[in-house]
């Protein structure tokens, strides 16, 4: 391969691949093609579209970054499905987006196979490694002087059991077509040149400078001659995309990580010299992170749950922050409100104050025999919560009260424990999602938690260990109190949805607690107002989580000022509100890929 041909490639870069849309072709006009009934017609949304979405009829995919999409689009072309494709395009995303995602970090997956029917999810999330007690955790922050009420977003304590190379791999053995050297071919080469730096990855590093004075391998790799890296400067432009002149990242013992996964696959980070390697890192600087630990992580691979909202059923890999909110949303006439309007804005508002509070009350971890998720995703649940709902008042900033989801469980009550909250952290994640030609469907979403993750890079690897373990309450007897195979929250990181059974689009974000935000949203507007993927993914979003309301502040003032007279906390704040990429099926039976207009990239083929 001639690296010329990925190097820096832009979203353009699909060498005559990508078929740039207008938002309302992207939307589903009519076409000389086969129309799937199956499909609505879809209407424009009301806000303006800064990046205009692309289309395919082999497949598409909305990524990250654009030369992470560029990769997965090649294989589509080359043949491979959305799997392939999916796994391809993270791959590269571990090289060209360090700061959002890793090898040594953790995801969710959806995979949906149109030949089978089936929906698989593949949670390769953190857990709590076997030494990760309340008094383990408690005594080591006491002992390097930290506060013993939270674990801190940078070092050893934050890294729980890694699940990245673990949850891609299962996805390739089971629904990937083709050879996984073939599909790292491009990431690899670009991590023995090292990826150019670009705005995203520079503005990563600058948001941990003050962090990386107490890491000092880190600082030095990051930090060469102690500042941060100028972003490297657009060149040469021609018909294959563009390449980068300036600094790069160093990832040479990257590539020679990826090259191992490569050829040895999920066992390369889970057993031998790699897996000794973190915990020798991790008995040095008191973790609690073992070899042990490593060698018997399995990410959790299930049939999903196929929730239903209204005319359409999604799933979410497991997450109950969706199925509450739009099971609150399924008793009220959404579609009939303006979607710029103060009615709409306060209604979204009230339903994700109401079921984050319960989140927060009831961790739904799918392994806790005693979480209530069977209560906290029913229909009949959400009618209780629904009724708290005033369309002329505000229920109460601060005030949002958690519900009671045991009488509509099956199984006994457990006795009540203290409500705890997690840090959000900084950014630092990634999306993926892709359809191809055959309707295979994958919604994935890769991190390392917050930017660089705990800021431990692993001697000899490449490999920087996420921080999902800030996320726990290290005291005991909390809601989200740390624990031996504990999976800390998370909420709704994708979601998938179908209309009479088949795909219809799939939506993925980056951007913490807002994640979701971004995705209900998007789904929103695209199934109850008829958007168009990128208007819908680009209109004005607002984000609560029971206490200040966040708005873009491209919403009209004197909706923000009606917001504020109805009780709100209101905060206007820059677009953006997390960061989504999205596919959705066009009527002409191809895919449309968007992005966030301020990162990231789509291709289509």
């Amino acid at each position: 391969m001639d690296r010329r041909d990925f190097l820096g490639v832009s979203a353009t870069a699909a060498a005559g691949m990508l078929v740039p849309t207008t938002a309302s072709s992207a939307a589903g006009a009519p076409s000389a093609r086969p129309t799937a009934p199956h499909l609505p017609t879809i209407r424009s949304g009301p806000s303006s579209v800064t990046r205009a979405p692309v289309a395919g009829m082999i497949g598409a995919i909305g990524a990250g970054n654009p030369v992470t999409a560029a990769t997965g689009a090649r294989i589509l072309a080359k043949g491979g499905n959305a799997v392939d494709a999916a796994i391809a395009a993270a791959f590269m995303a571990y090289v060209v987006e360090p700061g959002s995602a890793g090898i040594g970090g953790h995801g969710r997956l959806t995979v949906h196979m149109a030949k089978t029917g089936r929906t698989v999810g593949i949670d390769h999330y953190i857990r709590a490694p076997r030494g990760a007690t309340s008094q383990a955790i408690q005594a080591a922050l006491a002992r390097s002087g930290q506060d013993t009420s939270r674990i801190a977003h940078t070092g050893h304590l934050a890294v729980g059991v890694i699940g990245t190379v673990a949850g891609v791999c299962a996805a390739h053995e089971r629904f990937a077509t083709l050879p996984l050297p073939v599909l790292m071919e491009e990431a690899i080469a670009m991590a023995e040149i090292g990826p150019p730096i670009d705005r995203d990855t520079a503005r990563a590093i600058a948001g941990r400078v003050d962090d990386l004075a107490a890491f000092p391998r880190a600082r030095d790799h990051l930090l060469p001659g102690g500042r941060v890296p100028q972003v490297a400067s657009e060149s040469v432009r021609g018909k294959d995309g563009w390449e980068r002149s300036g600094p790069r990242l160093d990832t040479s013992d990257l590539a020679r990580t990826l090259k191992r996964i490569s050829k040895e696959g999920a066992a390369a980070i889970y057993q031998g010299s790699i897996a000794r390697a973190i915990d020798a890192e991790m008995r040095a600087n008191d973790g609690v992170l073992s070899e042990a630990d490593l060698a018997a992580y399995k990410p959790s691979i299930f049939d999903e749950t196929l929730w239903t909202y209204r005319d359409h059923s999604y799933s979410t890999c497991s997450d109950i922050y969706g199925p509450q909110f739009l099971n609150v949303l399924e008793r009220f006439d959404v579609g009939a409100l303006d979607p710029n309007g103060v009615e709409y804005r306060h209604l979204v508002t009230e339903a994700l104050a109401l079921a984050f509070v319960d989140v927060m009350a009831h961790p739904a971890d799918p392994a806790d025999p005693g979480a209530p998720r069977e209560g906290l995703a029913s229909k009949r649940y959400a009618e209780v919560r629904a009724r708290l709902i005033d369309m002329k008042r505000a229920i109460g900033s601060g005030r949002y009260p958690s519900g009671d989801p045991w009488p509509f469980e099956t199984r006994a009550r457990r006795s009540d424990i203290g409500m705890s909250s997690a840090p959000t952290g900084l950014p630092g994640t990634t999306s993926i999602n892709v359809g191809d030609k055959d309707g295979n469907l994958v919604s994935f979403i890769t991190s390392l938690g917050s930017s660089f993750g705990s800021l431990v890079l692993v001697p000899g690897t490449g490999m920087y260990l996420g921080n999902a373990m800030q996320w726990f309450d290290p005291r005991p007897g909390r809601a989200n109190s740390v624990a031996p195979g504990r999976m800390p929250p998370y909420f709704a990181p994708l979601m998938t949805t179908y209309r009479e059974g088949r795909p219809v689009g799939g939506v993925a974000a980056s951007g913490g607690y807002r994640i979701a935000t971004a995705l209900f949203h998007t789904f929103l507007n695209c199934v109850d107002h008829r958007m168009g993927v990128q208007a819908a993914l680009e209109h004005p979003r607002i984000h609560t989580q029971g206490e200040t309301l966040y708005v873009d502040e491209r919403i009209d003032d004197g909706v923000k000022d009606r917001l504020i007279a109805l009780g709100h906390t209101v905060r206007a704040v820059e677009p953006h509100i997390a960061l989504p990429t999205a596919v959705w099926r066009n009527r002409d039976g191809s895919w449309s890929a968007a992005s966030d207009p301020i990162r990231g990239g789509t291709a289509a083929v």
